[in-house]
């Protein structure tokens, strides 16, 4: 682990934010299905998660159209 900036930490060539993995974690007790936003680490971050079978989210990038990630056409 290597010290970037306060609340921020590079592990393998990714960075962690601390409140970011706080989300995670409240989402994965909660046992939530998706994860909503807009930023490209939390989504890398979290793939990183289910990758290692840490978790189970998918995540829902708002900047995609809910149907496009559904895979609907309306």
């Amino acid at each position: 682990f290597e010290a970037r900036k306060k609340g921020v930490l590079l592990l393998e060539n990714r960075v962690l934010i601390r409140n970011d993995t706080k989300i995670m974690a409240q989402a994965h007790v909660a046992k939530a299905s998706h994860l909503v936003g807009r930023d490209n680490n939390a989504a890398k971050l979290l793939k990183f998660l289910n990758e290692q079978g840490l978790t189970a989210c998918s995540f829902l990038d708002i900047s995609v159209p809910p149907n496009e990630f559904f895979g609907e056409l309306f």
